[in-house]
């Protein structure tokens, strides 16, 4: 598998270890492709082992799939303000939803959640022990 790094904010797009160029305003030492654009107020990014590449996008309360081929999938609604993500070892995403305060796991019969009472959470990682780890809101801001 070719490594990638992506980059987003009004549009998706991965960059790609080829010939340096130009577009969307943006400057790579590689061309990239936009894959996805259209989105709304995206956050967080994660990408599974198939490739799939999972977006918060934020002001629509939604976590879109993209998949290998382009293809658009919404695989969670009605959050509040989704923000980071992650994938765990068992290709199920973790979501922090910061207006909601919570930690939610998507299973594959709906939203599970794993943690309440968190102060505007955001970015999130999984440790290969599978330790989850979330930022959240300093109770002194």
């Amino acid at each position: 598998m070719s490594a990638r790094t992506f980059a987003f904010g009004t549009a998706l797009a991965a960059l790609l270890p080829v010939a340096g160029s130009t577009a969307l305003g943006v400057r790579a030492l590689a061309p990239f492709d936009v894959v996805v654009d259209g989105l709304d107020d995206p956050r967080g990014l994660a990408v599974d082992s198939d490739d799939n590449v999972f977006v918060a996008e934020r002001a629509r309360g939604t976590v879109l799939r993209v998949s290998s081929t382009g293809r658009r999938t919404i695989v969670a609604r009605g959050l509040k303000r989704p923000f980071g993500l992650a994938v765990d070892a068992e290709a199920r995403v973790v979501v922090s939803e910061e207006g909601g305060g919570r930690l939610l796991r998507l299973d594959p019969t709906g939203p599970r959640t794993l943690a309440t009472g968190l102060r505007q959470p955001r970015w999130v990682a999984i440790a290969d022990s599978g330790a989850i780890y979330v930022i959240v809101q300093s109770s002194e801001d």
